[in-house]
């Protein structure tokens, strides 16, 4: 569209400011112009006066006596339509009009008396070009014939004027045609340069729809600065108010966060102590063994009909069943405390020695072979030995259930600990592999989510990934899970060095 509020104001205020420059300019000019026509016109009364006194002089050589009709038709000759001539002599002031005039006469006096040239302007004339003189008077002194004291020249300025403003009309004329020309070029260099660019703004806040009516806040231009005026407002108005609303939700992420965290840690510990269970009710044999032998040494110890070298030999065995039960049950209790989590720095060698010894002491374990193979000399990592503890004995009871659901099958689980220096750092990779059934490639992407399970109800939580998962991640390390369906399964544990 050509036309709208902000292109007719624009348009208008410059078609205003182009004809009041140029009637400034016109004035100027015009005032100037009347200025030099004034002076010009003084330098012709001096040569007019010139070429009376010169004519006064020839006429007086010729004669003894002033004529004075001579004189009146030497001013005849000399005058112009602007002028009136005048002579002062013995007899009085003379004019070419055959009037009288007092300021001319006493003009005539002066000159004539300081025998020097008098100019004197007298009235006022008002017209569109101000205020001006009405009449100037140029006077000066005749030395050059007896009888003659001075001749003057008086100019109308009214008719000089008149003449300037007469003119006047051809001057509006031009006006008006280099104001439509003028801002019919600014119109359409303006239109690309500002208005197309500001026409494209307001249909963008349209088509967003933040030009609405405000009730509140409304622009005092009804134009497009206006509306985008009012568009600005409603941004800012949505921003502050998106403001509050974004902080308002970062409050309720902190805190859905801070829930996150500690139903986290409650499902850290949740699987540990599953995990604990499932660990207690398979050595309770192993418990329970050794409780039956030691049993069995004290009530031999109670019969007379012992020596009292086979009563040392008794209180020897029951002696070491019994610290046999207490290093099993310190194991357990050592796996089920909450270790401290500042305690960030450890060695991962110790730890999978005490998980796989804990696991070899089960004698539902003993088809199953643990081979391992550690580097020497391998730096702490950035985990306390708990979290180490949970996620190893997840990864080994996974391996250890897949083993067993092929029946006839012997198991192996082969461990290895690698250091391995990497751009980013140096890292220790924790490799467990066993030869069990393997997950299926459906199941591969969901193992790591939270109670997703591949065994019987009642014999997992479907946490124990994912919370491995959570532990290592959360100090820089990853886990990633690779396997083949009925050949094999590999977990590996990137551990950062401290």
């Amino acid at each position: 569209m050509y036309f709208k509020g902000f292109k007719i104001a624009a348009t208008v205020n410059f078609a205003i400011l182009v004809i009041a420059g140029m009637i400034l300019i016109n004035i100027v000019v015009t005032i100037l112009w009347q200025q030099h026509a004034t002076t010009l016109a003084i330098n012709r009364a001096r040569l007019s006066l010139s070429i009376v006194e010169n004519s006064s002089s020839a006429l007086c050589q010729s004669t003894a006596m002033i004529d004075f009709q001579s004189i009146g038709a030497i001013f005849e000759n000399a005058k112009d339509m602007n002028m009136t001539f005048a002579m002062h002599s013995d007899g009085g002031t003379i004019l070419s009009d055959n009037s009288t005039d007092p300021e001319i006469s006493q003009v005539l006096q002066q000159a004539s008396l300081l025998q020097h040239e008098i100019i004197r302007s007298q009235g006022n004339y008002f017209s569109i070009l101000g205020r001006s003189p009405k009449e100037i008077i140029v006077a000066s002194p005749a030395n050059a014939c007896a009888g003659v004291d001075a001749f003057a020249v008086k100019i109308f300025i009214p008719q000089l004027l008149e003449q300037i403003l007469a003119k006047q009309s051809i001057v509006f004329v031009y006006v008006l045609v280099n104001t439509i020309i003028l801002t019919t070029l600014w119109f359409f260099r303006i239109r690309r340069l500002v208005m197309k660019p500001l026409d494209n703004l307001v249909e963008m806040s349209q088509s967003l729809g933040v030009i609405t009516p405000d009730f509140f806040i409304k622009s005092s231009s009804q134009n497009e600065f206006g509306q985008l005026a009012s568009a600005l407002s409603n941004m800012i108005r949505r921003i502050e108010a998106d403001k509050v609303k974004l902080g308002s939700a970062v409050k309720s992420l902190e805190e859905a966060n801070a829930r996150i965290l500690e139903n986290q840690q409650t499902l850290v510990e949740a699987e540990k102590f599953a995990a604990v269970g499932k660990l207690s009710a398979g050595m309770a044999h192993e418990i329970g063994n050794p409780l039956g032998i030691i049993q069995g040494y004290i009530e031999l110890l109670g019969r007379d009909d012992i020596n009292e070298n086979e009563r040392k030999q008794y209180r020897k065995r029951a002696d070491r069943e019994l610290s046999r039960v207490v290093r099993l049950i310190q194991q357990l209790l050592n796996l089920a405390r909450k270790k401290s989590r500042h305690d960030s720095k450890t060695f991962v060698v110790p730890v999978v020695n005490e998980v796989v010894n804990m696991l070899r002491q089960q004698k539902s374990n003993n088809h199953i072979t643990f081979s391992m193979d550690f580097d020497k000399e391998l730096e702490k990592v950035r985990y306390s030995e708990g979290d180490l503890h949970q996620v190893l004995l997840n990864c080994l009871l996974n391996s250890i259930d897949a083993i067993s659901e092929q029946e006839g099958k012997a198991g192996a689980v082969n461990l290895s600990c690698k250091r391995i220096v990497e751009d980013d750092g140096i890292y220790i990779y924790v490799v467990i592999q066993d030869n069990g059934m393997g997950i299926s490639r459906d199941e591969m992407p969901s193992i790591f989510d939270p109670f997703f399970t591949t065994k019987d109800i009642g014999r997992g939580t479907g946490l124990g990934l994912s919370v491995s998962r959570s532990i290592i991640e959360n100090s820089g390390g990853t886990i990633i899970v690779e396997s083949e369906e009925s050949v094999y399964t590999r977990v590996i544990v990137k551990l950062p060095v401290v």
